[in-house]
């Protein structure tokens, strides 16, 4: 069996464990990608992962390629023109000629995605569980017509309950690489985790707001110490202010909060944060006795109004998380 994986971030690498897990693939004989793109997740940070956390030897082969700019650059930019040069040159020398039983992509509306469409055969294409995200991705695929060069039938691999256009198929994800691991962890911390969110960063929410969201949060675990798990994109000024004022101790890793519990080998008492796609995650990758909470804003207050936020929610309801009103 040949197969080739194409991630763009660590948590991306966490769900791809999971489906090889689920599929019964093997590394072996798999070729791994890390396409980054220096906004998301950089290169460097990506090199660490690398080396501390994926075990080369058990792989066919391990690239990491970096990916065009286009949050600050314009995409006909020369440096851009030069990394999607790049990119097409690779696919085409090394993969072109191929047959792959499993094309596995981390985001599969992608250009980059629709790059190795074009380019290699696959007899089958999976599309990683990406978390929220997922909404928006089948809503933009789902608008369009003629999909193409998007496959006509994708194996969506989710942990969502959600609804596929009846050529392609969906598979529920239910953690059991992650479930095998943490049979073995004790819950051994009164501790709350609390998982980040960059809602400043990324403008989702009025800055009173969000302090007043945290003062509350501050108060329902008054006497517990709060370990805080920063998104990577949250500003250094943001989590002193929480650390500062708010007794929030700063936990800062080189990984997902996912693989940080299945490295760690204890657990918490409750697990918390506002609608982090990591809590759905971790409610289904851990037992009934440890409490998931997530902290729901109304959207109506936010500066995104988006029935995103319901449907994301009602996910969360239906797998047992407790959902808090703010």
């Amino acid at each position: 069996m040949n197969n080739l994986f194409i991630v763009g971030t660590p948590a991306h690498y966490f769900n791809l464990l999971e489906c090889i897990e689920k599929f019964d693939l093997k590394t072996s004989d798999s070729e791994l990608i890390f396409l980054n793109d220096n906004y998301w997740a950089s290169d460097l940070k990506i090199e660490n992962f690398i080396d501390n956390y994926i075990d080369v030897t058990k792989w066919k082969s391990v690239n990491r390629i970096t990916l065009w700019d286009s949050m600050t650059q314009k995409i006909y930019s020369i440096d851009n023109i030069k990394k999607i040069s790049f990119l097409i040159f690779h696919i085409v020398t090394k993969h072109c000629l191929k047959k792959y039983d499993h094309l596995v992509v981390s985001q599969v509306e992608q250009f980059y995605s629709k790059l190795f469409y074009f380019f290699v055969s696959a007899k089958k294409v999976i599309s990683l569980d990406e978390g929220n995200a997922v909404f928006r991705i089948l809503r933009n695929i789902n608008k369009k017509r003629f999909r193409w060069p998007i496959p006509k039938r994708i194996i969506f691999f989710s942990s969502y309950d959600i609804e596929v256009q009846k050529y392609d198929t969906l598979v529920k994800c239910n953690y059991d690489f992650s479930r095998k691991i943490l049979k073995k962890s004790i819950i051994d911390s009164d501790d709350v985790w609390f998982i980040g969110s960059p809602y400043l960063e990324d403008k989702l929410m009025d800055k009173d707001l969000y302090w007043k969201s945290i003062e509350k949060i501050r108060s329902d675990y008054k006497f517990k110490n709060i370990k805080y798990f920063p998104h990577r994109r949250e500003k250094e000024e943001n989590l002193k202010i929480l650390q500062q004022v708010y007794q929030f101790s700063i936990m800062k890793i080189d990984c997902p909060i996912e693989l940080f519990l299945l490295h760690n080998g204890q657990l918490p008492n409750t697990i918390s944060g506002f609608l982090s796609a990591a809590l759905l995650n971790l409610k289904n990758m851990t037992e009934e006795n440890i409490e998931i909470h997530s902290y729901f804003i109304n959207r109506c207050d936010s500066l995104t109004s988006s029935d995103e936020f319901m449907k994301i929610k009602n996910q969360y309801l239906d797998a047992g998380v407790r959902v808090i009103n703010l």
